[in-house]
């Protein structure tokens, strides 16, 4: 899987491109790939501006790592690793909320990570995590700046 490999060296451009043919001759939709390949997608389309298809494909593997009806997302997640998946995902769908400037989103999603899998991270990512959680309350609590007129000493 050349896509996976370019999306894989941060080569995002060509991943969506190669992901793209896949499907075009192929038939092969994100829907078919296992877990790991669709993080590599998601991580692909957001990279290049195609959040509306990230942001769909991501929330419909959460609902399917959580069980939903109609996922049927069942390659790559096992018992043990459901929870591991869901909060990878979580992430992603994180970052897609944060790009779009939807913190309140944003915010929720990073919450609902941590929730998920906040006794099994090292010191460094809680910190990192701490750090965003900081950043997006600050973002949430000051107010839209104004534009301010050139003529508003006037």
């Amino acid at each position: 899987m050349r896509a996976v490999a370019s999306a894989e060296l941060d080569d995002f451009a060509t991943a969506s491109r190669l992901f793209d043919e896949l499907n075009a001759r192929f038939g092969v939709r994100v829907t078919d790939l296992d877990v790991e390949g669709r993080s590599r997608w998601i991580q692909a389309m957001t990279d290049v501006g195609r959040f509306a298809d990230a942001e769909e494909a991501c929330l419909a593997t959460i609902a399917a790592v959580e069980g939903a009806e109609g996922g049927g997302l069942t390659q790559g997640v096992g018992a043990e690793s459901t929870e591991h998946w869901r909060h990878v995902y979580l992430l992603l769908v994180y970052r897609l909320a944060a790009q779009q400037g939807h913190y309140r989103a944003a915010w929720d999603h990073l919450r609902a990570s941590v929730e998920v899998d906040d006794t099994g991270l090292p010191d460094d990512l809680r910190r990192s995590i701490l750090r965003v959680r900081l950043l997006l309350a600050k973002l949430l609590e000051e107010p839209v700046p104004q534009a301010r007129s050139r003529h508003a000493s006037e």
